[in-house]
C-alpha cells in the first residue's frame, strides 16, 4: 500500500536533500567548430563576429531542447503462439528545434542564415553576395565539405545553487538545415518577432555533473 506524501516530507525529502524542482530558466550553449574549419572568418564577411554573437544569441534564446533518444524495434517471432517480442533494432537521436527573439538587427536570423549560406558555399565577400549578376551568391555551386561547416553544440543545463552546472550535453558535428519562416503582421504590432531553428546532428553525449547532497 503506497503511503501518503506530506507537503513536510516533500520539502524535506526534495528541497532540503535534492535542491528542489529544476529550473527550465537556467541554460546556456555554446557552438565549436572544428580546429581546421574556416566559419568563424567566413561568416565574419557576413558581419557576424561568432564568439560575441554566440554570448547575445544565448541572451535571446526563447527556447532549447535536449533531445530525446527513440529505439526502432524488430518484432520476433518466438516458439509459442501470439507471443512476439519487440527487440532494438536501431537508435535514432530527435532532431533538435530551438526558438529565439529576433532584436532589431535580426541577429538569429543572420547567424543561422550565415551558416546556412557557408554550408552552400554562397560568395563570402558581402559586396558579391548582394550583387544580382552574381550566380554563386545564389548557391549555385557545389556544397562545402561535411566536416568544414559541423560543429559541436554543447548545452549546459545550470541550476540555482552557486549556477551550478548540472548537465552537459553535446550535440555532435551539428548543422543547421532549417531556418524557418518569420511571420509578420498587422494584427501583432505588440508581440515578439521570432525565429525557429532546426539542427541535425550525429549523436548527444551526455556528461553528468555531481549534484550537492545539500546544495547552498
Amino acid at each position: 500500500m503506497a503511503t501518503p506524501v506530506s507537503i513536510g516530507n516533500f520539502i524535506t525529502e526534495i528541497v532540503s536533500k535534492r535542491g528542489g524542482p529544476s529550473n527550465p530558466t537556467l541554460y546556456e550553449f555554446n557552438v565549436s567548430p572544428s580546429a581546421t574549419s574556416t566559419i568563424k572568418d567566413s561568416m565574419r564577411s557576413f558581419g557576424i563576429e561568432w564568439d560575441q554573437e554566440l554570448r547575445f544569441l544565448n541572451y535571446l534564446n526563447n527556447e532549447i531542447q535536449i533531445p530525446g533518444i527513440t529505439f526502432q524495434n524488430s518484432e520476433v517471432r518466438q516458439f509459442q503462439k501470439g507471443i512476439p517480442v519487440k527487440m532494438a533494432s536501431s537508435k535514432i537521436y530527435n532532431e533538435m528545434d530551438m526558438t529565439f527573439i529576433c532584436d532589431v538587427s535580426s541577429l538569429p536570423y543572420r547567424f543561422f542564415r550565415a551558416w546556412i549560406d557557408f554550408v552552400g558555399n554562397v560568395e563570402p565577400d558581402a559586396a558579391k553576395f548582394y550583387d544580382a549578376t552574381n550566380r554563386r551568391s545564389f548557391g549555385v555551386s557545389a556544397l562545402r565539405f561535411y566536416d568544414e561547416y559541423v560543429c559541436d553544440f554543447t548545452i549546459k543545463k545550470l541550476e540555482k545553487f552557486k549556477n551550478s552546472e548540472t548537465l552537459n550535453i553535446t550535440l555532435a558535428k551539428a548543422w543547421p538545415y532549417s531556418v524557418a519562416s518569420i511571420p509578420m503582421s498587422h494584427a501583432s504590432q505588440n508581440g515578439l518577432v521570432k525565429l525557429s531553428v532546426s539542427m541535425y546532428y550525429e549523436y548527444a553525449k551526455p556528461v553528468y555533473k555531481k549534484v550537492p547532497v545539500n546544495p547552498a
